[in-house]
This record gives structure tokens, sequence and C-alpha cells, in this order.
């Protein structure tokens, strides 16, 4: 085992299941795996939006670009 997947266990992070999550997108997008991180960076981005004033007010007038975004 590796000594990263090894913290993350003891952090309590489920390894196993997080395997399985990846593998399913990747059988499930193939080669669209890219839209899928855009589509996901965008409900992230909608979420904190939504829900995070401190995050809302630092992005200000943020444009669609990911790379752009204040983190």
């Amino acid at each position: 085992m590796k000594l990263f997947d090894l913290a993350l266990q003891l952090n309590g992070f489920p390894l196993k299941s997080a395997e399985t999550y990846l593998k399913e997108i990747q059988n499930n997008y193939g080669t669209a795996v890219e839209e899928y991180q855009k589509k996901k960076r965008g409900e992230i981005l909608d979420f904190h939006l939504s829900n995070t004033p401190f995050y809302k007010k630092l992005a200000g007038g943020y444009s669609n670009n990911w790379s752009e975004l204040p983190i």
C-alpha cells in the first residue's frame, strides 16, 4: 500500500468507494471525462456562489473561465 493511500485511510477517507466511483466515471464517460469534469466544476462553482457569501464577494464579477477564478 502506498503511503498516501494509508494516510487517506487513517484520516477516514473512503478509499475503496472512491476508487469504485472513479472507475464508474471512466467507464461511463470514456474519453468524455473532460466534459464530465467541466460539468462538475460548474456545479461546484454554482454551489459556492449560492451558498458561500465570502466566496461570492471574493469572486465578484467572475468569468466562466475556471482558471481565472480565485481559489
